[in-house]
């Protein structure tokens, strides 16, 4: 698909595009309701005001009428005549405007209607001032203006409450869609930013993947291009950055098989040269001289020693387990300790094992020089008069080979190096003589061929080496060996 073909920067900016466009869209509807309520407050506080004021108005005017047309029965000045139309228009340009701020259907319209049609009587009435006492009499109980506009007041705060509820209700109804969206988008954040993670991640981690074999120097398995297309590109340039590897990985691999066949040819000649000098074939030896073909001796030993742990490192690069058969790894192990046993007890070393009955599937000589090595490795390391331990035990179908010594240790500082090539540790007990370096890491790479591991545990004392190993847990299988 196109979408994983990205950049990890167009995934980034889709990814976040895509998270902020709802939320945008939620913002705005959320203004957009804001803004319409903030319009419908506004007009309602402005109707409310001049609703309070104008009947304000209404009331006093209507009440200034009221005494006027009282006054003006009784005294029959035409003064106040004047003064009760001037209240009146006053009054009718007030009601008029607060007919404007109230339903038509409200009790503050109904007692405006009320007291227009009430003031349009008296008005008239006042008209034909003046009248016989017997309808001066009869008017003055139906002037009463004030029987109409004293309920307006209430009336008026009534219409206010109802108009602050329904500001209430719009509230609660924008609070309640507010919830609904950050509901609603919370999960959609979650969901896309899950999505967008793997997409950018996933990628990552699959090199970081490549990363790791390659430094576990797996180099036959091809890298393939995978994720957003700058991590393709980054995967190619790793590609072929393992094939360079491959390449000079097997440049060396020949470099050491012909280096070690052209190196035992001669050696092979200075040994038997050695022997013969030895031997006395050419003539007594003083023992000056005796003593410098024994240095020989020992020293052409140990290089004979050093060329063979070349090849068989070199064979442990390039080996792996073919047709694997079925072992008895109690076995291999008793047949590895019983070569061992004459070093050990030349020192007096005392070797103690503990073995389960366990099959596993691998090649014979592969195990067979693995467990030698940690074998040889712990004899070298261990004070004389010693113990070592060796123990084949299973846990949840894997076989674990404990080898545990008591000598002096390896550095915690070592710890990460011990089973690198040539490698040699900075605790060494006095007089021994160095080696190769490579027993350990030969070991490791015939566990991994075996689809196992070989890790060094910390301990207080000495070296814990455990091994792990596939069980085979074919009932009907024969072990061989």
């Amino acid at each position: 698909m196109k979408l994983f073909r990205s950049s990890i920067r167009q995934l980034t900016l889709l990814g976040s595009l895509i998270i902020a466009l709802p939320l945008i869209v939620a913002l705005i509807n959320t203004m957009m309701k804001v803004d319409e309520l903030a319009v419908t407050m506004y007009d309602v506080v402005e109707t409310t005001s001049q609703t309070v004021g104008l009947s304000r108005i209404v009331v006093n005017n209507a009440l200034n009428m009221e005494r006027s047309a009282s006054q003006y029965f009784v005294l029959k000045d035409h003064t106040l005549f004047e003064k009760y139309v001037s209240l009146r228009n006053q009054m009718m340009d007030a009601v008029n405007k607060l007919n404007q701020y109230v339903p038509e259907d409200s009790n503050v319209s109904a007692h405006l209607r009320s007291l227009l049609d009430k003031e349009a009587l008296l008005f008239q009435r006042l008209k034909r001032v003046p009248f016989t006492k017997k309808e001066s009499d009869a008017e003055v109980g139906e002037l009463e203006l004030s029987d109409v506009v004293t309920p307006l007041p209430g009336d008026v705060t009534l219409l206010v409450t109802e108009q602050s509820k329904i500001i209430k209700r719009r509230i609660e109804s924008i609070k309640k869609r507010l919830y609904w969206q950050l509901f609603g988008l919370l999960p959609l954040f979650l969901v896309m930013a899950v999505v967008f993670s793997y997409l950018i991640t996933r990628p990552l981690k699959r090199l970081g993947k490549s990363i790791h074999q390659l430094g576990e120097g797996e180099l036959t398995e091809k890298i393939q291009p995978y994720g957003p297309q700058d991590v393709r590109s980054l995967t190619s340039r790793l590609d072929w950055l393992r094939q360079r590897l491959s390449e000079i990985d097997e440049q060396k691999i020949t470099f050491l098989q012909h280096v070690s066949h052209e190196l035992k040819t001669p050696l092979t000649s200075i040994r038997e040269g050695v022997d013969l000098l030895q031997d006395g074939i050419v003539g007594e030896l003083n023992n000056g001289q005796l003593e410098v073909v024994q240095i020989l001796s020992r020293n052409s030993q140990q290089l004979q020693e050093e060329i063979e742990a070349l090849l068989n490192f070199n064979n442990a690069l390039v080996g792996k387990p073919v047709e694997p058969e079925i072992l008895d790894m109690s076995r291999l192990i008793y047949q590895v300790v019983k070569e061992q046993q004459l070093a050990a007890k030349a020192r007096n070393i005392t070797l103690r094992l503990s073995l389960e009955k366990l099959n596993v599937a691998g090649d014979w000589q592969q195990l067979r020089v693995l467990i030698g090595n940690l074998l040889t490795n712990a004899i070298k390391y261990s004070p004389d008069d010693e113990i070592i331990v060796v123990q084949l035990r299973s846990d949840n179908e894997i076989a674990i080979v404990d080898v545990i010594d008591r000598g002096a240790g390896i550095s915690v500082h070592d710890y990460k190096q011990i089973f690198e090539p040539f490698f040699q540790g900075s605790r060494l007990p006095k007089g021994h003589i160095k080696g190769t370096g490579l027993g350990l890491a030969i070991a490791q790479r015939y566990a991994i061929l075996h689809h196992g591991s070989l890790e060094l545990l910390e301990t207080d004392i000495g070296a814990h080496f455990k091994l792990t190993l596939p069980v085979h847990s074919g009932e009907n299988d024969e072990s061989t060996g």
